[in-house]
């Protein structure tokens, strides 16, 4: 049985650093475009999206909770809620 030796064709050092630098150009030009690896082109602003639609629930749900609060049904409820916490701690104190 013969062995075959085969060749192995090496790059130069040059060669191999201009193919690393080629990798973090293509790296940088996918992150500057916010392409993550396997995501299309069709959802290039769905996170920006999201971010928005989220944004505008947290104020919405904040609103709501100013409305709520300004009441004075609640403000006596958490009046009651502080005062029983503090004479709990031994602090007698009226709000």
């Amino acid at each position: 049985m013969s062995k075959t030796l085969v060749a192995v064709q090496h790059r130069p050092l040059r060669g191999r650093m201009q193919a690393g630098r080629d990798a973090l150009v293509h790296a940088g030009a996918r992150f500057r475009t916010g392409l993550a690896p396997g995501r299309d082109r069709g959802e290039q602003g769905a996170a920006t999206a999201e971010y928005a639609v989220a944004t505008v629930a947290a104020c919405g749900f904040g609103g709501i909770l100013i409305t709520l609060l300004k009441s004075d049904t609640m403000l006596s409820l958490l009046k009651a809620i502080i005062n029983a916490g503090l004479r709990a701690a031994g602090i007698e104190f009226e709000l």
